[in-house]
C-alpha cells in the first residue's frame, strides 16, 4: 500500500489557499486520483500562507518554507503509518 501526505483539515495530501501554480479543487483532484488507484493518506488545507510583510499574500506553493503551518499534523500523521 502507498502513503500520501498532501491540505481540508481532517482529510493528508494538500496545500495552501494561495498556490499560485496549483489550487486547492486541482490538488485534490490529484489526491482523490491517488485514492482511488489504492493509495492511503489524508488531505489537509492548511489556508493562506503570509508573505512579508505579514499583509501580503504569501506564495503557498512554497508552503513547506512555513514549518510551523503543518508540522503538527504530519507529526500526528507520521505514527499512524510507522510499520506500515
Amino acid at each position: 500500500m502507498r502513503n500520501g501526505v498532501g491540505a481540508d483539515h481532517g482529510a493528508r495530501g494538500g496545500g495552501a489557499e494561495s498556490d499560485m501554480l496549483n489550487s486547492l479543487p486541482y490538488m485534490r483532484k490529484i489526491f482523490d486520483v491517488f485514492h482511488a488507484s489504492g493509495g492511503v493518506g489524508e488531505f489537509l488545507a492548511f489556508g493562506k500562507v503570509l508573505g512579508v510583510p505579514r499583509t501580503a499574500t504569501g506564495n503557498g506553493h512554497a508552503l513547506f518554507e512555513h514549518l510551523g503551518m503543518w508540522k503538527a499534523a504530519v507529526a500526528a500523521y507520521l505514527p499512524r503509518i510507522d510499520g506500515g
